[in-house]
């Protein structure tokens, strides 16, 4: 009899100390499920403010190109390669939701032209000239007018972005290289023009990269654009001089 009464205890003391374990476990799942489902949530998020405006500064080195098209006297005008220059300014990114932002900023950026011609081009001026080359550095405030959409977090930290929208730019100055061996500006001072170029350009620009956040609300940002001059920036029609420039961006946020 006792020792049926000691085994019935033992199997009691079994069952308790295993129910035990299971209610144990039971909680923990419970009270890790919220967490567990708020990461999943919380995940898609860069851990910088997702809505709002968040402003910075980027710096751009880029590649500055164009496109030549020439008539008339200025028939014999060709493209004569590119060059790397520098564009730099504050950012701000207006966002409507946590992936969708209107992005501006104010830019300075120096572009260059550089085109060549035949030593026929300024035969006709008084002394006649023989420069076969012209090269000016464009410094311009650029206003961009654009749209960013962003992806959830590709990895920790790290969301995608595409932007794309248009650039425009006012000119600040002008200057030419090298101005006794400058055939435009040799030609354009002989009709006593102050100036070679217009006052402004409008551009398309599309851009992609990242965003990869710190601490806080602060994030680096990096990526590639693309911005093409859609008007003549040469003041005569027969010459048509249109930008062409690839940037390598890169920004820090906060």
């Amino acid at each position: 009899m006792k020792k049926t009464f000691k085994k019935s205890s033992k199997i009691t003391q079994k069952n308790l100390l295993l129910g035990l374990l299971f209610t144990l476990s039971f909680t923990a799942t419970a009270q890790y499920r919220p967490v567990r489902e708020k990461y999943r949530e919380d995940r898609g998020l860069v851990r910088y403010r997702p809505s709002g405006v968040q402003m910075g500064f980027k710096v751009s080195p880029f590649i500055s190109g164009h496109r030549i098209e020439s008539a008339g006297e200025y028939s014999s005008f060709d493209n004569n390669g590119a060059g790397v220059r520098l564009s730099l300014g504050p950012i701000a990114d207006f966002f409507f939701t946590d992936k969708y932002a209107f992005s501006t900023g104010l830019w300075y950026t120096v572009k260059r032209v550089n085109v060549r011609n035949s030593a026929t081009f300024l035969s006709n001026l008084t002394p006649p000239g023989s420069a076969t080359t012209s090269q000016f550095n464009l410094q311009y405030l650029q206003l961009p007018v654009t749209f960013k959409l962003l992806t959830n977090e590709v990895a920790d930290r790290l969301r995608l972005f595409v932007q794309f929208g248009g650039v425009a730019d006012l000119k600040l100055s002008e200057k030419p290289i090298n101005r006794p061996l400058n055939a435009l500006f040799l030609y354009n001072d002989s009709k006593d023009r102050s100036r070679s170029f217009g006052f402004g350009d409008v551009n398309l620009l599309l851009a992609g990269g990242g965003e990869y956040a710190l601490s806080g609300s602060d994030a680096l940002a990096f990526g590639l654009s693309y911005q093409r001059g859609l008007v003549n920036i040469y003041r005569d029609r027969d010459l048509s001089i249109k930008s062409n420039c690839f940037f390598l961006d890169l920004a820090y946020k906060f």
